[in-house]
Formats: structure tokens, sequence, C-alpha cells
């Protein structure tokens, strides 16, 4: 017969891609805000040896494709930030951000950041949170690791209050303050608020503080454990902190939902 005649004949998935496409699904559908590369990512700690090219491609094949995040452009000459994190508990980082309730209610959210392992320390829900609040809430953080040497935060009244800048010198944190307007000198807390809002505060329906602070406190438990970072070599934060990985990891706590992530 003319070699010309002859056409390749798809024999369809093989069993180790069906598998894989099968828990990609399942993390996609438990994480609509993550792309491919987060996904592949999540796979590989499973124990699923695939790359992006396979991951990608059933993505493409299943219409799991998000929007395309539009770039920031990176400024000519890089912003060097004063005391940077070289160990845990050197440096913290916190800021505010404001949600709303189906009802129409503002609330106030104090997000508190290890700079150094990018772990989560405090999600604080609150209708109105001011200086006095934000030492209470910083109490209760540094019970369990101890003080940080810096605390990195902007210029907001409730955080050059005389009567939190006093507490901070009791209990030997060092402020420092942002320049007015330069949010990108406050790097690593302005990125975990965009992750933040983008996985939970987005997708969320908030019918109270108390409700919000409950779903606060499931995605932060969710970041620390079981979120990969890429800045940190693709481990959690506790795993970083820890300096271990997820399969030595020590038990995780139990969460409220369906953590496909486990199975």
């Amino acid at each position: 017969f003319n070699r010309s005649s002859l056409r390749y004949k798809p024999t369809g998935l093989c069993a180790f891609t069906r598998r894989v496409e099968a828990k990609a699904i399942e993390l996609a559908r438990a994480h609509q805000a993550n792309g491919y590369k987060m996904i592949t990512v999540m796979l590989k700690r499973l124990g699923y040896p695939t790359g992006k090219t396979r991951v990608h491609n059933i993505w493409k094949r299943n219409g799991l494709a998000l929007p395309v995040r539009k770039k920031r452009k990176k400024t000519r000459f890089p912003y060097v930030r004063p005391c940077r994190a070289t160990k845990l508990n050197e440096v913290w980082c916190y800021d505010f951000l404001f949600a709303r309730t189906e009802h129409g209610e503002t609330l106030k959210i104090f997000v508190v950041l290890d700079e150094y392992s990018r772990e989560c320390l405090a999600i604080y829900v609150d209708r109105k949170i001011n200086s006095q609040s934000v030492k209470r809430a910083l109490a209760e953080v540094i019970e369990e690791p101890g003080a940080p040497t810096y605390a990195r935060s902007d210029n907001g009244p409730e955080f050059v209050s005389k009567n939190l800048r006093l507490w901070l010198s009791k209990q030997d944190i060092r402020p420092q303050y942002i320049e007015p307007g330069s949010p990108w000198q406050n790097g690593f807390i302005e990125s975990f608020n965009d992750t933040f809002r983008r996985e939970c505060l987005n997708r969320e329906q908030l019918w109270s503080r108390g409700e919000a602070q409950s779903v606060c406190n499931w995605w932060r438990e969710l970041y620390n454990y079981f979120r990969p970072h890429s800045s940190i070599n693709d481990k959690t934060p506790v795993e970083f902190a820890q300096g271990t990985d997820f399969a030595s990891l020590r038990q995780p706590p139990e969460l409220d939902r369906k953590m496909v992530i486990l199975n």
C-alpha cells in the first residue's frame, strides 16, 4: 500500500494522564482562583510526576483557563527594602483591607504577615478597628512566637498613634513606616492582600462579621498549611518555617470544608 495513505490513529489518553486529569479537575474546582501552574505544583506535591505542559493541555481540553492577569511593569530601578527579613520572626508587616457583607455592611480586616516565611500570623475582622484593637491583636499574636524585631506598616492613624508606638517600644519592636503613597515599600503584605482578596474575599458570600471571621480563619489555615508559594521554593509558609516538606509536615489542622488536596 502507498505510504501516503498512512494516517496516525489516536490511541486516546494513557491511564496515567487520565488519573492526572481527574485530580487536576478536582483541584481546579476546589481552587478556582488558581491557574494551571499552581495546580501543577499541587499535583507534584501529591505524588503525580507531571509537568506544566501536560496540565496546560488538560486546562485547554476542559475549558479551565482563567482570564489573563495584567502584569505590572517593573520599575527601572528596583526598590531596596530596608530591614529585609533574614530569619523567622525578624520582620512582621501588617495592613488593613475592607470587605462588604451581603447586607451592605462594611467590615475592616487587619492582617499580619511574617515577611521571611510568608506565614499569615493573624486575620482579625471587625466593624471598626482602632489603634487599641491593633494593639490587642498584636499582643495575642506575639504570645506564641514572641515579638519581632521590626514591624512594617503604612502611616495610617491606627499605626502611628502614640498609644501603639509606646506599646511597641515596651515590646522592643521597632516600627518601620513606609513613605506616604508608596505601597510598594510594603510589597509582601500588598502581595498577600491581593491573593487574599482574589482567592477568598471575592469568592465568598459574607452575611455577618462572625461568618466573615470564620471564613478568614479557614482560609488562613489553607494558605499557611496547603498553598505552595513560588518565592519559597514551592513550599507552604509552615513548611518553610519548619524547614521540612509536605510529607514530613506535622499534622495540619482539620478544616471545615472539603480539602481535595489531601485525598
